[in-house]
């Protein structure tokens, strides 16, 4: 247990307000006591600012300014996340534009590709219609040389038999 014995006047100068703070944030430095968390070093910083430059020490103050300051660090670093996510749907973007134009171009080469075999295939059939009907035309005159020579084989007989 630690004893302190603290001089508190009226028209005390700042250099011993400011040793006063000094004084209580060592006693409670390291005691696991409530008032640890009160006497922390951030704290003892701020309350000497404050005092060097002539402000009232409001621990309500303090608190909000830390909670404010918390916030802002909170949303700072959500806003640093968001630029950081950000970033890669842009690059995520460009690497979809990117395939997307690939695709585009292989769409395009099949469909080349398609209209090319299209057309072969058109000519290809004309070509075969063609043969079909060369070799339609070709086995009608042989039938009708068929039929020819069945009429003479025919008629041969018939003479011979007469």
């Amino acid at each position: 247990m630690t004893e302190i014995r603290l001089k508190v006047e009226n028209d005390m100068a700042k250099v011993e307000e400011i040793a006063i703070l000094e004084k209580l944030s060592n006693v409670f430095s390291g005691t696991g006591n409530y008032l640890t968390l009160l006497f922390t070093t951030d704290f003892v910083g701020w309350a000497t600012n404050m005092i060097k430059n002539d402000f009232p020490v409001n621990v309500m103050e303090y608190i909000n300014d830390h909670e404010k300051d918390k916030i802002i660090g909170d949303l700072q670093n959500i806003a640093r996340t968001l630029e950081l996510e950000m970033d890669k749907i842009k690059i995520d973007k460009l690497d979809l534009v990117k395939e997307n134009e690939k695709l585009r171009d292989r769409i395009s080469e099949c469909y080349t590709e398609i209209s090319r075999l299209g057309r072969d295939y058109e000519k290809e059939h004309n070509r075969m219609v063609d043969e079909v009907m060369q070799a339609q035309e070709e086995g009608n005159r042989h039938l009708s040389e068929v039929i020819k020579l069945k009429s003479k084989i025919y008629d041969l007989i018939m003479k011979e038999q007469l």
